[in-house]
């Protein structure tokens, strides 16, 4: 049998063979399910909560307040002298508080959405979700951190 007859002989036969298309089946699925995982790495999975910390120039963060995540809700950080209180918020109570932070819960996110600090960096961070982020508010001594089970490490490089 000349080369030519073996190449018309391959042609002839089935383009996948059993063991072809169980290769290929397992390839597919091992793509479908490394997708899934990509999206889903990092996320919070339950238990997710947002703790509130007074932060000190020297010693230990101050525990302010736990806020459950799962509950869409508002709440006003108020600094004063080295002390601060977690309020529930009530609109148009701001104009009654100096050195304060509008912090809002929304869909298991957190956000600083209004504060009258000079540099309004906790308000340019935006919405944190992920276990590890957290909301810093430098003149106000706030710090807001996600904590909560995840799927996996996120890298935010």
């Amino acid at each position: 049998m000349t080369n030519l007859e073996k190449i018309y002989e391959v042609k002839k036969s089935k383009w996948f063979k059993l063991g072809d298309i169980f290769v290929f089946a397992t390839a597919l699925a091992l793509i479908v399910v490394f997708t899934i995982l990509a999206f889903t790495i990092g996320k919070v999975e339950q238990g997710k909560t947002a703790k509130v910390y007074l932060t000190k120039l020297f010693g230990k963060d101050e525990l302010v307040a736990t806020i459950d995540l799962s509950k869409d809700n508002s709440f006003v950080f108020v600094y004063d002298n080295g002390q601060a209180e977690l309020k529930k918020y009530a609109d148009g109570e701001l104009s009654n508080y100096h050195n304060y932070n509008l912090i809002i819960i929304s869909n298991g996110t957190v956000r600083v959405e209004v504060t009258d600090c000079d540099n309004q960096n906790c308000r340019a961070i935006g919405e944190i979700s992920n276990a590890g982020a957290s909301i810093n508010c430098l003149p106000h001594h706030m710090c807001i951190k996600i904590t909560g089970e995840t799927l996996g490490e996120e890298v935010d490089i």
